[in-house]
C-alpha cells in the first residue's frame, strides 16, 4: 500500500460514497480501497486531518457499520476494522453516543466477527486491543 503525504481527500472521498450512496452499496471496491489507504497511512498527519474531519456524522457512522457487517466482502470488513482506531476515541469517548443502541450491539457483533475471521492478519491484534479499549472506556 502507497503511503500517502495527505490523506485528506481519501477522507473526504470516502465519506462522499458513505453519504451517497444512501442504501444503494455498490460501492465496496472504493470504499474498501480509501478505508485500506487510511488504515495504512498512519502517523500525526492522519491524525490532524481526523481532529478536522466529523467521524460521528450519521452516514460516515452508518458507511463504517455497514462495511462490517458480515455479508460483506471479509477484505472490507478488515479494512474497515483497521481503520476503526483512527477514530474510535470520537465514537467511543464522547459525551453522548453515536449510536443508537441496536446499532451499538450490530456494531460489536460484527466487530467481533472480523476480529475473527482475522484475527491472524497483520496489525489486527493491535487494532483489537485499542478499539477493544475504546469500547471499555466508553460511557454507553
Amino acid at each position: 500500500m502507497p503511503r500517502v503525504e495527505d490523506p485528506q481527500d481519501i477522507l473526504y472521498f470516502l465519506d462522499y460514497h458513505f453519504s451517497s450512496v444512501g442504501g444503494n452499496w455498490g460501492q465496496d471496491k472504493p470504499i474498501y480501497n480509501a478505508s485500506r489507504v487510511l488504515a495504512y497511512t498512519s502517523g500525526s498527519v492522519t491524525t490532524d486531518v481526523l481532529k478536522g474531519f466529523d467521524a460521528t456524522n450519521s452516514s460516515f457512522v452508518h458507511g463504517i457499520c455497514y462495511t462490517l457487517q458480515d455479508d460483506r466482502a471479509l477484505q472490507l470488513r478488515k479494512a474497515a476494522l483497521l481503520f476503526l482506531p483512527l477514530i474510535s476515541d470520537r465514537w467511543f469517548n464522547t459525551p453522548h453516543p453515536v449510536m443508537e443502541p441496536d446499532q451499538m450491539r450490530s456494531l460489536y457483533a460484527n466487530w467481533a466477527s472480523v476480529v475473527d475471521n482475522t484475527y491472524h492478519s497483520y496489525g489486527v491484534q493491535m487494532t483489537t486491543l485499542t478499539v477493544f479499549l475504546g469500547v471499555l472506556n466508553s460511557h454507553h
